[in-house]
């Protein structure tokens, strides 16, 4: 992208003013950006005791040879 690479010093000058603070950058406010995405209500989490517990089936369904029993197949 040729035009990224001819604005290079022009960049690294602007960059050395904001990190010499020559350059204030302006505050944003960010506070309608703090969602994460374990806070979607659309996904199931499990409790660690429920993971546990599955893990321990999937563990134990491997041990026998039987896969197709595991807990991830009811999902």
């Amino acid at each position: 992208m040729p035009e990224f690479h001819a604005r290079e010093a022009e960049h690294q000058r602007w960059k050395s003013g904001v990190l010499e603070g020559r350059i204030a950058l302006e505050q944003s406010d960010t506070s309608a950006h703090k969602v994460y995405a374990h806070q979607n209500e659309d996904i199931v989490r499990l409790t660690p005791d429920e993971l546990k517990r599955k893990m321990a089936a999937k563990e134990a369904a491997r041990a026998e040879g039987d896969l197709t029993s595991s807990p991830d197949r009811a999902l």
